[in-house]
């Protein structure tokens, strides 16, 4: 399991994961500033996992290719920034997912700061992963702007040197 730590493989396991995506096109320009190898910060007393890392590259003007715990335990996505409203988020659609597994999109806040990428998953309790609409998911996310508890707690990674 600890292989599978890092940013999306946790919002895989752990996040809320829906069926359609929040909006359907890449139309933001990638952001350099998240690309690179990412290593997960432990929470405070634990010990960092060397696996825990995730690599971010440009894959096209507006899209990324996402590789979690690069080593035999990968997971692939294709990830792209997106706006709704006031939310500056990214999407992250799974690749290689079970056919059988139709849920294969995850939508998460992010920012980095001082070489530190912090991001929060939406959560289900507040915006359920049964939604099978990306009209309907994108209402319920304006509609929540305000709960505190729209986006799980934080996980953070330190940008390693290129």
């Amino acid at each position: 399991m600890k292989t599978l730590m890092c940013l999306f493989a946790i919002s895989l396991l752990c996040g809320c994961v829906y069926e359609v995506p929040l909006v359907e096109k890449a139309v933001i320009p990638v952001d350099p500033v998240l690309t690179g190898t990412w290593q997960e910060i432990p929470d405070e007393g634990d010990l960092a996992d060397p696996d825990a890392r995730m690599v971010v590259l440009a894959f096209s003007t507006n899209e990324y290719i996402v590789v979690c715990s690069p080593a035999e335990d990968a997971a692939f996505y294709r990830a792209y920034l997106v706006q709704v409203d006031d939310f500056h988020l990214m999407q992250l659609e799974g690749l290689g997912i079970d056919p059988s597994e139709s849920k294969n999109y995850i939508v998460c806040r992010y920012s980095v700061k001082d070489g530190v990428l912090t991001f929060k998953t939406l959560n289900e309790a507040v915006i359920s992963d049964e939604i099978k609409d990306s009209a309907a998911l994108r209402e319920a996310l304006l509609v929540n702007r305000d709960n505190p508890d729209l986006f799980d707690s934080p996980d953070r990674y330190r940008k390693l040197e290129d």
